[in-house]
């Protein structure tokens, strides 16, 4: 009988390939979640500009040098939440800031040097402002706080404070 010095290695392609189909069907993968935002719709006519009044609009600038401009006037990052909240809930009845929530609109002009985390954190005041404007708007007409709304309920508050948040660059 003669042994053969060489083993037989084609049976070691067929477990390496189905040892790699286990570990890619095992595997999870951790997508990112980005930012969630809605985008508007694309134009279809020639002429897509929205006339606003100007007391319904409220113009944030973000400079390169990590700087917050609210109508020409330097705002710190920790104010920039409570500033939007009272542009938009309006308390004072001021006649230069909207009379209803649902009509703000929060014009955000940016520098292309801007850092993402400062972006970022802007937007997450501006989130932050209209999340307190719901849900006062909420615990007036439902007794109830925004996240404790059913969906119809929900819906109905969106449709009557809309986030309205427009992004440029410069």
């Amino acid at each position: 009988m003669k042994r053969s010095l060489s083993v037989n290695a084609g049976s070691m392609a067929d477990i390496a390939f189905l040892l790699l189909v286990f570990f890619l069907i095992c595997t999870t993968i951790n997508t990112d979640a980005g930012i969630p935002q809605k985008l508007s719709e694309p134009c279809v006519t020639k002429d897509c500009s929205t006339k606003v009044k100007e007391r319904n609009l409220l113009e944030i600038k973000l400079n390169a040098n990590s700087q917050i401009m609210v109508h020409d006037e330097i705002v710190l990052q920790d104010n920039l939440s409570s500033y939007v909240y009272e542009f938009l809930a309006n308390k004072n009845k001021d006649m230069m800031r909207p009379e209803e929530a649902g009509d703000a609109v929060i014009a955000v002009t940016m520098a292309r040097e801007t850092p993402y985390e400062f972006y970022v954190s802007a937007m997450a005041g501006i989130k932050q402002a209209y999340a307190k404007v719901k849900n006062e708007y909420s615990q007036a007409v439902y007794n109830k706080d925004y996240e404790q709304l059913s969906t119809p309920q929900k819906k109905k508050v969106l449709e009557a404070i809309p986030e309205k948040i427009t992004e440029t660059t410069d």
